[in-house]
C-alpha cells in the first residue's frame, strides 16, 4: 500500500488540472494510484462524525477485485460527495456566512431569524440566500438550509475574488478547481441518466482526488471550523482582559504601599 504522505496531484498547484475544467458536465478523473488511498487516523480525527463513520463505510464497499469493473458505483461515489459537501459546508461556507454578517459561533450552521445574507456568483442579479431556513419534519423548528454545491462553490469564490480575501491561507487558485472539480461529480450523479454508470476506476480516481484534497486542506479547514463553531477565543481574550486589570490593580496597590 503506497503511503498517503508520500502521495499528491500530478499537476503544479496553480495550473488546473486540463481533464475537468471548471463545471464541466462529465468530467474524466485520472487513475492516480490502482488502489484506494487512505487518510491517516489523525486526518480521520479532523472530519466530522458523520463523515468519519461515511469514510469506514466507503473503505468498506470499494471492491479490490478487478472483475468488479462491469458494475455501477454511483451509491459510493454519492458517499464521497457527502463527505465532501459536508467539509465544505461546515467550514468554507460558514466563513462566508460570517463575512455577510452571520454571527458566530451562535448561528453556527444554524438560521439566524431576521438576518439577511445574501450573495451572487457570476450572475450578480441571481442572489443566492446563505441564511435560508426550511421547517424540521421532526421538530417542527425552523433549521438553516445551505444552498446548493454549485452556488456555494462559485459564491465563495466570486467574493473573494472581490474582497481580496481568502477563508484560510492556502485557499488559491487550485483549491477552487478542486471544490468545482466535485461539483462537476456531482452534477453528474444527479443530472445524468442511469445509462451513465459510475465506473470503478472513476469511483477509485474520485476516492483518491477526495483524500489528496483532505491531505492538503483539511487542516486549514478543521482549524477554521473550531475557530467558527468554538467561543473558547472569545472567552479567552475576555480572561486575559480581566487577569491584565487584576495585575493593573496590584501594581497600583504595591506602588501605594
Amino acid at each position: 500500500m503506497t503511503n498517503p504522505e508520500d502521495v499528491r496531484l500530478q499537476w503544479d498547484e496553480q495550473t488546473p488540472p486540463p481533464y475537468a475544467p471548471l463545471f464541466s458536465w462529465t468530467p474524466h478523473f485520472p487513475i492516480l494510484l490502482q488502489q484506494p488511498m487512505t487518510l491517516p487516523q489523525k486526518y480521520l480525527d479532523m472530519l466530522h462524525p458523520l463523515s468519519a463513520v461515511n469514510y469506514q463505510q466507503l473503505s468498506q464497499r470499494i471492491p479490490r477485485n478487478p472483475c468488479d469493473q462491469g458494475m455501477d458505483y454511483s451509491a459510493e461515489a454519492f458517499l464521497i460527495l457527502r463527505i465532501f459537501d459536508r467539509e465544505m459546508t461546515s467550514s468554507v461556507v460558514q466563513w462566508l456566512r460570517r463575512e455577510l454578517g452571520i454571527k458566530m459561533p451562535d448561528f453556527f450552521m444554524k438560521f439566524e431569524y431576521g438576518k439577511h445574507a445574501n450573495y451572487h456568483g457570476k450572475n450578480k442579479n441571481k442572489k443566492i440566500n446563505f441564511n435560508h431556513c426550511q421547517r424540521d419534519t421532526k421538530t417542527g423548528e425552523w433549521i438553516w438550509k445551505a444552498p446548493a454545491t454549485g452556488q456555494e462553490c462559485t459564491c465563495t469564490k466570486t467574493y473573494c475574488k472581490r474582497h481580496k480575501t481568502v477563508p484560510f491561507e492556502k485557499a488559491n487558485n487550485s483549491f477552487f478547481w478542486k471544490w468545482g472539480m466535485f461539483v462537476s461529480a456531482r452534477n453528474r450523479l444527479y443530472h445524468t441518466s442511469d445509462n451513465d454508470p459510475f465506473t470503478l476506476m472513476e469511483l477509485i480516481a474520485l476516492k483518491n482526488e477526495l483524500d489528496n484534497f483532505m491531505l492538503s486542506y483539511l487542516p486549514y479547514m478543521y482549524a477554521l471550523k473550531k475557530e467558527l463553531s468554538s467561543p473558547a477565543k472569545q472567552e479567552n481574550d475576555s480572561s486575559n482582559q480581566e487577569n491584565d486589570s487584576s495585575n493593573q490593580e496590584n501594581d497600583s496597590s504595591k506602588s501605594a504601599t
